[in-house]
């Protein structure tokens, strides 16, 4: 048959080539942008004549996707493409809409194929950015961790804990832990003279209790 119009003489601004596949008789009419981007001429093709502008390593997804069509499903894929005379490679995505006849069998499919070769490459420009910034990160952080130290903000940090031993707390005369005995502040001295004889003596014996803490 006749290739279907389906995206009109706008189809080279969008690079975008119509195509029906014709399975009975195993041709395939197509478009002229369908023919500019493969690098074929003819409006009707057979299916080995296309088949030789398919990347190899995209053939096992094309007749996945076939399959699938084939099957009552709808037939899209991207795949590439090898220009047959410059070798040049396009990425394409193709879409396509299975018709069976009375008896259920795929008879007809009618599609349409997108050229996204720029948009393919400009994603993989995209992607090598963001991978050159990730490791420029990745070595900045290393290299600051290896010369500055990142200094701890936990409440613990602004307030350590003292490692010295609570101070004695006088009672009777003898030190003492605890709170302040008889009335008396935190650390007060016997109510006595510290320029006496018994007051030295009591400051002696209040010392030597601090050297040696409780007993």
């Amino acid at each position: 048959g006749v290739c279907l119009p389906i995206v009109g003489p706008g189809g080279s601004l969008a690079h975008l080539g119509s195509w029906e596949w014709d399975v009975a008789a195993d041709v395939c009419a197509v478009s002229e942008e369908w023919q500019h981007m493969h690098g074929l001429v003819g409006d009707h093709l057979s299916t080995d004549e296309i088949a030789l502008t398919c990347h190899e390593d995209d053939r096992p997804a094309l007749r996945a996707a076939l399959a699938e069509a084939a099957a009552g499903g709808l037939y899209r894929v991207d795949h590439r493409i090898v220009h047959p005379k410059t070798r040049k490679v396009r990425h394409l995505r193709t879409y396509g809409e299975p018709v069976f006849d009375v008896e259920g069998r795929l008879d007809t499919m009618i599609g349409a194929s997108l050229d996204v070769t720029e948009r393919v490459q400009a994603d993989a420009v995209l992607l090598e950015r963001e991978e050159r910034l990730r490791r420029a990160l990745r070595d900045t952080v290393a290299a600051l961790g290896a010369t500055v130290t990142i200094p701890d903000t936990s409440p613990a940090a602004h307030h350590p804990r003292d490692p010295r031993p609570a101070p004695r707390r006088w009672r009777r005369g003898r030190p003492t832990r605890g709170r302040a005995a008889r009335g008396r502040p935190c650390g007060a001295m016997p109510a006595r003279g510290l320029g006496s004889a018994s007051g030295r003596r009591a400051m002696r014996s209040a010392l030597r209790a601090l050297v040696r803490g409780p007993a």
